[in-house]
């Protein structure tokens, strides 16, 4: 997850609050993917200093808001996102904590250990899972990027909860 490319692509939008900013990312990334205003007010800051937008002080904002400042990407912003957009990105599999924490518990040696562990991994999978399920069937989306990030979203947590399945299945075959 890169915050500061988000704001970046969020900014294209034209100048914008930070409140505003968040309010996008939120409504674009859904809540799998949790932003708080800090972590926007952080950031949009580092971007400020590294040229990459330009802050104005505002008496209101474009769209009505209050005083305060507001956002504009600059030209190097622009070449940034557009760089960063066209790197590929390393597969999922490519790593992470789950896996570290498996391989870890598989290494401690005792089965009821690594059979605990997915278990709370399988459960809270099929939560977050079950979460999405109903938050993407409680809207209905005319934002076609939306609706494709919903259904990787969706892809993602079914084939993760698959995995950790055939793991627990196999880890509870070694131990037979």
């Amino acid at each position: 997850m890169s915050i500061p490319h988000a704001i970046l692509a969020e900014l294209g939008h034209g100048r914008l609050h930070g409140y505003a900013v968040r309010s996008g990312l939120q409504r674009r990334l859904g809540f799998l993917w949790p932003v708080n205003h800090g972590q926007v007010y952080a950031t949009l800051g580092r971007l400020a200093a590294d040229g990459m937008v330009e802050a104005h002080e505002a008496a209101h904002g474009p769209a009505g808001e209050g005083p305060g400042r507001t956002y504009a990407r600059t030209a190097s912003g622009e070449r940034g996102l557009a760089e960063w957009c066209a790197r590929p990105v390393a597969p999922a599999a490519s790593g992470g904590e789950i896996r570290e924490k498996i391989a870890s518990a598989i290494a401690h040696g005792d089965a009821r250990v690594v059979d605990s562990f997915l278990a709370r991994q399988v459960a809270s999978c099929s939560t977050l899972l079950d979460a999405c399920r109903h938050e993407v069937r409680s809207r209905e989306t005319a934002d076609a990027a939306r609706g494709l990030l919903d259904r990787a979203a969706l892809r993602l947590l079914e084939a993760d909860l698959a995995w950790l399945e055939a793991v627990r299945t196999a880890c509870a075959g070694d131990a037979t």
